[in-house]
Order: C-alpha cells, then structure tokens, then sequence
C-alpha cells in the first residue's frame, strides 16, 4: 500500500545537496538542516550563499554536516542554532556564537513556532578544531521536526539502520524520513521494508 505525501500549501522543502536542507515555512520561517554550503560540491553555485536562516539544526560535527563557514551564517542570520551539547560548546567556545539552544536527545522544545525533537542516531563524531586536530567528541543525533502546518520530517543525519527507529515511527508518526545511504559509514541503501511504521 502506498500513499501520496502532500505537502501543505506554503511549505517549502529543499534539498541542497549531500545531507544539507531547507524548509521554509508557510509564515516565511527557513529552517536549515546540517548546512554544509559553501565547500560541498553537490550544492548549486546559487545557493551555497544563504541570506536568511531562523533555525539551524545539526545532526553532528563532522565537517560534511557542520560547515566551516557556519558561525559567520549564524552572524549574518541571527539564525539559534540546536545541537547535540559538545557542537554548541564548540562554536560559543570557539567562535563566540550565542544564540544556541541546547537539548539531548528524548528531548522535545519549540523554537519559533516550530516542534523539535532530539532522536538516536548510531554514528560517533567529532568536529575538526583546526586544520589539524579534532576534538569535542560526541554522539551524532536525528530530529523529527514538526513545523506550524502540522508536517513531520524525519531527519536521521548520519546513522546506522537500528530498531528504534520503529519506535520513532510509532511515537511521532513523520510524514516524510529523510535516510542515508551511503553504506560504510552510514546504513546502506538497502533495509526491511517494514521497519518503518508511518
């Protein structure tokens, strides 16, 4: 049985390559996923600049999900940006970014208006300190996030398959997940088909 995801009016999804994403909301607010922009080179040319961000949301450190560049996004924007503890420790630490929201994951809050919350992810990271030395070590996270028109998306960020994932599924009920494939190191493309419950 399939059935037909139907976003609301509005609502804008769009994927700016490798894992990185936007949606922006029916009021106008830009949610950003794991912004990797600049350097990524599955992002088109016109959009690696983003002018405008609300909310940031970081799965984890490594440098295909955390941007180099993102503080000064964060600078232009005022975008608050989430993430797992260690991530937000880093960029208030070293690059004196302030408006960040800190949570773990079970965790749910609001964040204009929209819905978070913190998921398992089974992927451990770091986040590149400098050229040369990594640090700030953690445990990568998912979020489901609930926008103000009711749409639930799944992002699992870098993960390997596991059974909880069902359990997200019957908790949260998202409209759309959006999975990695990359197999290595993350879950490869391949997975029983009645793992998910939406």
């Amino acid at each position: 049985m399939t059935s037909t995801l139907r976003i609301p009016q509005g609502l804008h999804l769009q994927y700016l390559g490798h894992a990185s994403f936007k949606v922006t909301t029916r009021s106008g607010k830009i949610i950003l996923i794991d912004p990797w922009l600049e350097e990524n080179p599955a992002c088109p040319d016109g959009l690696k600049k983003q002018e405008q961000a609300d909310l940031i949301l970081l799965t984890h450190g490594h440098s295909d999900h955390l941007d180099r560049h993102l503080p000064q996004l964060v600078q232009k924007t005022g975008a608050v940006v989430v993430a797992p503890p260690e991530i937000l420790r880093f960029l208030e630490e070293r690059h004196g970014v302030s408006t960040t929201e800190a949570m773990n994951r079970g965790g749910s809050m609001t964040v204009h208006g929209q819905k978070i919350t913190m998921t398992l992810a089974f992927h451990h990271a770091y986040v590149w300190v400098d050229d040369e030395h990594v640090g700030y070590f953690h445990e990568a996270a998912g979020y489901v996030l609930e926008t103000e028109e009711g749409l639930r998306l799944y992002f699992a960020g870098d993960t390997s398959v596991f059974g909880d994932m069902q359990l997200i599924g019957n908790l949260y009920h998202p409209h759309l997940a959006i999975l990695p494939i990359g197999d290595r190191f993350t879950m490869g493309q391949s997975r029983p088909p009645t793992l998910f419950n939406f």
